[in-house]
């Protein structure tokens, strides 16, 4: 049998048997034929047929792990990725017939092992009483890679992203099934985990003698496209530092990838921090002042403790990742930052809502750039008028110790005479006079009231 009708066999059989079949000895890797066409699904028993749009089950989780049903409906969801897995090499075969034999080699030697690994999850879901098909199956993998146009394409969308996200997922749910008491799902889980690392191994390997930047990053970065991104790289347990070394990645790159996130689903907000907001509105233009841009700068990660992981924070400039490392090792999640020079590629995607810090006229062009509609608030909202008076209520409402008294309350003036009556009641030493819209710290004039005589005071 020749190498090309192996993977005719593995794409187009409509029987399970055969397509889990391993190559018979002796095969060879002649004739190898034109560049086949990509189909729009691989050939599929009645019952497995692939779904590519979003309809799918809904994913077990670790939810009743402990039940026999529960624990066959999880590994069913494994045992489709493995055999979409065994498929898409297959495609590597026909589509790149005049790829590096070596190459085409260890694509045999890893289908067959991801043969393997698909048969050890159906025996598995047998002995818990699921039969494979029970569950429709989702199509994300054949889509997303499907359609690569290069090697690297595979190596990179495959190798570097699904199979690199099972070093997290395969060791996470192998001391997950563990702590169950299920040691033989867990015993599975741990072979597939020591496979996964050779075969992230060979696709890294190919990955740097095709590359085109001298960065690894860099060159996985820029060969990834929506809905693919680094983020799908990794899975939802710990980060795997040690198993991504033992698959030959460097330092900077498993650093990168530990902070990357980017969205896998959810459509996500948009945050960014304009702390000029107030300037704006008192000005009516996007002007800030010096103190302002570095406030801008200084504070940027600010919203990051409002955002969730799979939302967006636009920064000036993206820190440093030992900065953002330190972060996660506090156990704050990061949202996915983006640069503001990269506005417009988030304008190529689908947001939900946009939270600026203030919704004030500075924001109005980032809003802009995004191709978002512009919803201003009211400006009486950054009203300190508006805020006296909200304060005034609280302290009516509530005698709590802690909440201040209702003479701190501002009191709104309109000239000098009420300025000065003001002064007269009041027991306060000091007092600050600011414009209703205002910034903190800033364009306040500060009177100080002396005693005169008896009945007198003096502004000075």
């Amino acid at each position: 049998m020749s190498l090309r009708d192996f993977a005719e066999r593995v794409l187009f059989s409509t029987s399970l048997e055969e397509k889990l079949m391993g190559p018979p000895p002796g095969i060879v890797d002649r004739n190898r034929g034109a560049a086949l066409n990509t189909p729009e699904v691989p050939a599929r028993p009645e019952g497995l047929e692939l779904r590519l749009d979003s309809s799918r089950a809904d994913f077990p989780g670790m939810s009743g792990i402990e039940n026999d049903l529960q624990r066959g409906r999880l590994l069913h969801f494994f045992a489709n990725h493995e055999l979409l897995a065994t498929e898409l090499m297959a495609l590597v075969l026909l589509k790149f017939p005049d790829a590096p034999a070596e190459f085409r080699e260890g694509i045999l030697h890893t289908l067959k092992e991801e043969q393997m690994h698909t048969k050890l999850y159906l025996r598995r879901m047998a002995q818990c009483g699921v039969e494979f098909g029970e569950l429709p199956v989702n199509g994300f993998f054949w889509k997303t890679v499907s359609s690569m146009k290069t090697p690297l394409d595979y190596v990179t969308r495959l190798s570097l992203t699904f199979e690199q996200a099972n070093l997290d997922y395969a060791r996470g749910y192998a001391a997950i099934f563990a702590e169950a008491g299920d040691m033989k799902t867990a015993s599975v889980l741990e072979r597939i985990y020591s496979d996964e690392v050779r075969h992230v191994g060979y696709g890294l390997k190919w990955f740097r003698r095709w590359r085109q930047s001298n960065s690894d990053w860099q060159q996985f970065v820029s060969g990834l496209d929506l809905p693919l991104s680094p983020a799908r790289a990794k899975g939802a347990f710990g980060f795997n530092e040690e198993g991504r070394r033992a698959a030959g990645f460097d330092e900077d790159f498993i650093k990168e990838l530990r902070v990357c996130g980017q969205s896998r689903g959810r459509t996500p907000n948009v945050f960014w921090f304009n702390p000029g907001g107030e300037e704006s509105l008192v000005a009516g233009t996007n002007n800030p002042s010096r103190a302002t841009l570095e406030i801008g700068r200084d504070l940027a990660l600010l919203p990051a403790y409002l955002a969730r992981r799979e939302d967006v924070l636009i920064v000036p400039s993206l820190p440093p990742t030992d900065f953002l490392s330190g972060l996660l090792d506090a156990g704050i999640d990061l949202p996915e930052l983006v640069p503001c020079v990269r506005i417009p590629e988030l304008k190529k995607r689908k947001l939900n809502e946009i939270r600026p810090w203030a919704h004030t006229p500075d924001a109005e062009s980032v809003i802009e750039g995004l191709g978002a509609e512009s919803r201003p608030v009211a400006p009486d909202l950054f009203s300190k008028l508006l805020h006296a008076d909200f304060l005034g209520g609280l302290i009516k409402e509530n005698t709590r110790p802690f909440i201040c008294g209702i003479e701190c309350v501002g009191t709104r003036v309109s000239s000098v005479d009420e300025i000065q009556d003001w002064a007269e009641k009041s027991s306060f030493k000091r007092c600050v006079i600011k414009a209703p819209f205002s910034t903190a710290g800033r364009q306040r004039v500060v009177c100080i009231a002396s005693e005169v005589g008896s009945r007198e005071k003096r502004l000075a």
